[in-house]
């Protein structure tokens, strides 16, 4: 069956892959938005400015989990941290994002190229909460795709 019909794409079904991990749990993930600058000025006088296109930049993206016993994106976030301390390196990962039709098939594909952590929350506790706590990662990346 082809997907033609966007609605679906309404329902917050999707599974998303970090490069080396085994975990693709997520509760949310902000959505890939990218920028590009406007380069304005007058030539000769014009009363009228010329435009053209500048810098590209991506905003970064925010993925959500439930906690859990894994300890991939703390050491990740570590390995970040290293690197900006001079003390190491971290293996940028591609983060490839499912959006899935209701009967679960893949919709869109996209992908977060060299994608490096920017912070790391580990979640709050709250003893009176029913809720797990949640593990909160902002990514940044060098550019995304769909395919």
């Amino acid at each position: 069956m082809a997907f033609t019909d966007r609605t679906y794409l309404n329902r917050a079904e999707f599974t998303a892959l970090v490069e080396g991990f085994g975990y693709s749990g997520w509760k949310s993930i902000t959505e890939p938005k990218a920028n590009i600058a406007v380069n304005e000025h007058w030539e000769g006088g014009s009363l009228i400015s010329n435009k053209s296109q500048g810098r590209v930049t991506y905003d970064n993206v925010t993925m959500e989990r439930g906690s859990t016993e894994d300890r991939d994106l703390l050491n990740w976030f570590k390995e970040s941290a290293d690197v900006a301390a001079n003390k190491g390196t971290t293996k940028k990962r591609n983060i490839t994002i499912y959006q899935k039709n209701r009967d679960g098939s893949n919709a869109e594909k996209w992908i977060l190229y060299n994608a490096f952590v920017v912070s790391y929350t580990p979640g709050s506790w709250d003893n009176e909460a029913d809720e797990h706590r949640m593990e909160v990662v902002e990514v940044g990346y060098d550019y995304f795709d769909e395919l």
